[in-house]
């Protein structure tokens, strides 16, 4: 074995140990750690950049290029001969087809993951409309809660409107807190199957590498065309740097969605953090009001900070919405580095 392929080998064996490694679960924070509303757009930025990080390993390890077909064939045109000697050789290796199917499988595993993450994909670019939904119900309750610090008394058609909106709020919420948390659920399914993935592509790999020199020795024997042996020699190493280069690559873009899986965690977390948070004040307030007298309903109302809240909201929809522009810039940068590759 080179030592080019013996370093490609190691480089690949350690990049599968460290997703091994990675293999732990991440502990949600408490709930009023997310209230900072620049964490949270941190949070959307790392879950932005793991899809984008999933979506460039399922083009690395997609259908082969013929490049990657380790095969060659020789054809020799003595002068003193009027007609050309033509030695096929058989493929430098019959494990490719292996290492093929294994990274079939796992861009398959890859897009049961990003189907099973779209509801919390769907969550995040639909943040907009649920910052209006928001404002819609939060503007009622204010509205109520404006008269009663203006010393109005609010009738019983004023409290129902402050429990539908209550109930609207609690509807919306728990939607969200659902979608977050099959996120969570994807995600760790993902990184178990990511890891059996990358023990199997690492093994099928170094056995790619080890047959495809066995053949390359048999090619060389005594029976073979002097011209014909110098020929395959030489395109054996193109074909050996282009290998080994689409399996570097390979091991980067696993390098990487193995990072960014870990923070996507985190990121969900805090997301999920500030939802359940706002859930809780909300059910402690929806219990208090319905005990309320008049002159307590004002001051439990004013616990939910509902303009803070709405401005919150705000600025996450608007980060969402900004980030989805700069998500579809990115891939096209990805797109355009696969083809120029």
């Amino acid at each position: 074995m080179t030592d080019e392929i013996r370093r490609s080998a190691f480089s690949i064996c350690r990049v599968f140990a460290l997703l091994c490694a990675a293999a732990c679960p991440v502990s949600l924070p408490a709930a009023g750690q997310s209230n900072d509303v620049t964490a949270e757009r941190a949070a959307l930025l790392r879950v932005a950049q793991f899809t984008q990080d999933v979506r460039k390993l399922r083009e690395v390890i997609g259908p082969p290029q013929a490049q990657h077909w380790l095969a060659s064939a020789c054809e020799w045109c003595p002068s003193e001969l009027i007609f050309c000697i033509e030695e096929k050789t058989a493929e430098y290796t019959n494990k490719r087809f292996k290492l093929y199917g294994i990274l079939q499988q796992a861009e398959t595993g890859a897009g049961s993951f990003v189907k099973s993450y779209e509801p919390t994909q769907a969550w995040i670019e639909g943040l907009p409309t649920f910052s209006r939904k928001f404002d819609i119900a939060a503007d009622r309750i204010l509205s109520v809660q404006d008269e009663i610090s203006a010393g109005k008394i609010p009738s019983d058609e004023k409290r129902e409107i402050i429990k539908q909106a209550l109930q609207d709020l609690t509807g919306d919420l728990a939607d969200s807190s659902g979608q977050l948390k099959k996120g969570t659920q994807a995600l760790a399914v993902y990184l178990e199957r990511q890891s059996s993935d990358a023990a199997s592509i690492r093994q099928a790999t170094e056995e790619v590498s080890q047959s495809a020199l066995q053949t390359l020795e048999r090619l060389k024997g005594p029976s073979r065309l002097k011209e014909c042996q110098d020929m395959i020699g030489a395109n054996f190493d193109k074909i050996k740097e282009l290998f080994l280069r689409w399996t570097q690559d390979i091991s980067i873009a696993y390098q990487r969605v193995q990072t960014s899986i870990g923070e996507a965690q985190q990121g969900i977390a805090v997301l999920l953090g500030g939802v359940v948070s706002f859930q809780t004040d909300l059910q402690s307030v929806i219990q208090g009001v319905k005990a309320a007298t008049n002159d307590q309903l004002g001051s439990f109302l004013e616990r939910l900070h509902l303009s803070a809240a709405k401005k919150r909201w705000q600025d996450l929809a608007s980060a969402a919405s900004s980030l989805s522009k700069n998500t579809n810039q990115t891939d096209q940068q990805l797109i355009t580095d696969l083809i120029s590759r």
